[in-house]
Formats: structure tokens, sequence, C-alpha cells
């Protein structure tokens, strides 16, 4: 899996509460693990950890910088699953998307050129509310526009790229 060393090791060491047994875990020596953690430190200007004796506890900003590692983590790994299963992304046909009536020139403008450009050969068809069979449903919740997968789209590798692209509509 393709990872940031330095994001396992502050991770590590935030869930550990101390860099010797981050180092343990990690099966590298405790001056690498300050080492590393020291880089990240100085790359963004704050401190992560407050040292104590024996342990580490996450600052304020420690607690924001785990918060994104972890979502950088979680990015590693659906890229991982959408490389590793490709070839199905790359064959889907078609995919039917169900959209409220004042969504459908945004949804139009916006969505459907993302799709045609990770998946040129798709179809996709856009019906009127809510339908049957549909692979999602993209409706307004006050300023939210929110897309909701049927349960088979749901566990198609293609969803988490378009899922992606609705936080940006």
């Amino acid at each position: 899996m393709f990872e940031d060393f330095r994001i396992k090791v502050f991770l590590s060491a935030a869930n550990e509460g101390s860099f010797t047994a981050a180092a343990r875990k990690l099966g590298i020596s405790q001056p690498a693990v300050s080492q590393n953690i020291s880089e990240i430190e100085k790359g963004f200007g704050v401190r992560l950890f407050e040292r104590k004796k024996g342990s580490v506890e996450l600052t304020a900003q420690g607690q924001v910088f785990k918060a994104y590692a972890q979502n950088i983590v979680a990015s590693y790994q659906e890229l991982e699953a959408i490389f590793s299963s490709f070839d199905e992304i790359s064959s889907l046909k078609l995919i039917r998307i169900a959209v409220d009536q004042d969504l459908l020139a945004e949804v139009t403008a916006k969505l459907l050129p993302y799709i045609y450009s990770i998946l040129p050969k798709v179809a996709v068809a856009i019906m009127l509310n809510p339908v049957d069979g549909a692979d999602m449903t993209v409706s307004r919740n006050g300023k939210e526009i929110t897309a909701i997968p049927s349960s088979s789209f749901l566990e198609h590798p293609v969803w988490p790229l378009i899922r992606a692209q609705f936080q940006k509509l």
C-alpha cells in the first residue's frame, strides 16, 4: 500500500501515547520516531505533542493534524481499492441517477463532465425524482446537495470517486 512514512510514525505515536512504544511497534529506533515527528513539526511550524517523561500527549494542533492524517490514510486506502478494481470501474456501462427537478441543471453541468472525464465510455441516465432502480438519488437538504447510493452501487468501486465529487458541488 502507498503510504507516507512520517504520517504512519505520527499516528503510531499518537495512538500509542509514547515514542518508545511507537518505535517498538514500527520496528524502528526511538530517535527515528523523534526525528520524523520533529520534521513534521518544523515543516508546519507547530508543536504536535507535549512530551512528558515516558509518554506523549497530543496538543490542540496535534489533534487537528491527527484528523487530517487519518483522512490521508483513508484516501490512500480508497485509492488502493480503486486501482485494484480498475477493470471493474472502466467496464461500467451505465449509471442511473435520480435527481430532483431543481438540481437537474446543476448535476448536469457539474457532475456529468466529471463522470465522463473518468469514465468516457459510460452512459448516464438521468431520471427525475426518486426512481426504483437508480444507482443513486441526488437531492438537496437545505443548502447541501447529497447523493444516496443504492445498496449495490454503494459497494461499486466507482462510488468513492463520485462521492468525492459531491463534496465539491
